[in-house]
């Protein structure tokens, strides 16, 4: 609940500076944003992970591992700080040098944050991360557009992102009250490095490969389709994200209890797909039925360039349902090498369709992620009927009837663009509309999902 509370109030600060800036500025942080990214993940190193499942932690691993992270941090940002200037030529971007410089200050917060974040974890003590996250989101957010009412365009932008993580790191570890030692312990490293690195290794991949499109963008097109193309993706990531956590919270947790029993992982994933198809079609659906109204209302015109990549980002979404069910049944199983091997094939598939699309056009170039999507689909689905007895055609069968409901609750919405009134009450009747429709159909349908899933809200509201 208190991450979905975070990310509605960062939707909020973010649709305001989106009205306040140019997407060209959006785009030129979005570059920065994507090395810092890949950072964090080096940063961190794995020893996050190491520290929570470590059974005896005391003083001495988090400071050997804050003494590390520290270090790990003053060497990226050197590299960061000599290297922006390469950056800047290689995107052709002046303003990249001393705007990596600046917002590249981060890492060092990070540090901190990355040891303090695995104390909490472990302590199971998850609501201070809340207290810290929203304390930094809101002053970043008056000093984001503080900045930009005053014309200092990207850099607005760069100020809130370091104050950010900054002010997060701070209320941090005030919440955490702990009594830190220094102290650097070679004997402690080891073992956390040991577990650690195979997940940093892991998690640096899947970075990489999923910031790719956002780099060649930003180096092949211009920043203005970059911050398109980010904008596009960004609603229904979070609709879908926040769909997924509830899910994966109340659901998805007893997968591993079915480890055992094909037949009882069989139901719990059918039950899996057809929740997550229930609640996910109709949000999908209408996306894209009011993807114009959206953009307009939330981000003013400027962002109307938003819109098509919005289409093929929220279709993409549709998958989600079966994709994140696979892949739990393979974890659930702990083929833990399986999973490895499906990542790295469907990491090598994505690569050759990025290769091949790189320079048809920007707007096919994106749609190149719908081709990945369907391809990394079958990828998850292909051990489904072996480890579960659930195979894709079954999977597709369950889904059909939500998506079914979901596509003519799209037709009908449309149906309100023949009224042609202006975009805020038009974006009102369409949600109206389709939750009405939705509702009806499945309460005529005696959907047993409509019941569960207002059972799961509450149960997610009153964990939160």
């Amino acid at each position: 609940m208190e991450n979905t509370i975070t990310r509605g109030v960062s939707f909020i600060v973010s649709m305001i500076l989106a009205r306040l800036l140019v997407p060209d500025e959006y785009g030129k942080v979005a570059i920065i944003s994507m090395f810092l990214g890949v950072f964090t993940i080096l940063i961190d190193g794995g020893f996050g992970a190491a520290l929570i499942q470590k059974k005896e932690v005391d003083m001495t691993d988090y400071s050997t591992v804050l003494f590390v992270s520290f270090g790990v941090s003053a060497l990226l940002y050197l590299f960061l700080f000599f290297g922006s200037p390469l950056a800047a030529w290689f995107y052709k971007i002046d303003e990249l040098k001393p705007a990596m410089r600046v917002m590249g200050l981060v890492v060092f917060p990070t540090a901190i944050k990355c040891v303090e974040n695995a104390y909490l974890s472990r302590r199971m003590e998850f609501k201070k991360f809340f207290f810290a996250t929203l304390g930094g989101t809101l002053a970043s957010a008056a000093v984001g557009i503080y900045m930009a009412v005053n014309g200092f365009g990207l850099w607005a932008l760069v100020f809130q992102t370091l104050t950010n993580e900054l002010i997060d790191t701070v209320i941090l570890t005030i919440v955490v009250g702990w009594d830190l030692h220094l102290k650097f312990s070679v004997e402690r490293v080891k073992p956390l490095f040991f577990y650690g690195s195979k997940l940093m290794l892991s998690s640096l991949i899947a970075s990489v490969y999923s910031y790719l499109r956002g780099f060649m963008i930003g180096k092949v097109y211009t920043t203005e389709d970059l911050a398109y193309y980010e904008r596009g993706e960004k609603v229904p990531r979070l609709l879908s994200d926040c769909i997924d956590a509830a899910m994966g919270s109340v659901l998805f947790s007893a997968f591993s209890k079915y480890q055992d029993s094909i037949e009882l992982l069989k139901k719990g994933a059918k039950r899996a797909v057809r929740l997550s198809a229930f609640m996910m079609a109709p949000v999908i659906f209408g996306v894209l039925g009011i993807a114009k109204e959206g953009i307009i209302v939330l981000f003013s015109n400027k962002w109307i360039g938003a819109i098509p990549y919005m289409y093929i980002f929220a279709i993409s979404y549709l998958f989600m349902p079966v994709n994140s069910t696979n892949l739990r049944i393979v974890l659930a199983k702990g083929e833990s090498d399986l999973y490895f091997r499906m990542t790295i094939y469907k990491m090598l598939s994505g690569l050759f369709v990025i290769i091949f699309f790189l320079k048809r056009g920007v707007l096919l170039f994106a749609m190149s992620s719908l081709i990945s999507t369907v391809i990394s689909t079958y990828i998850n689905s292909s051990n489904s009927k072996r480890l579960a007895d659930y195979g894709i055609l079954e999977q597709v069968r369950d889904i059909a009837p939500y998506y079914g409901r979901a596509l003519l609750m799209f037709l009908c919405i449309k149906l309100v663009d023949l009224l042609e009134w202006s975009e805020l009450p038009t974006m009102i009747i369409k949600i109206m509309l389709g939750v009405f429709v939705y509702v009806v159909l499945s309460v005529v349908r005696k959907e047993e999902n409509l019941y569960y899933s207002i059972g799961l809200a509450k149960s997610y509201l009153k964990k939160g």
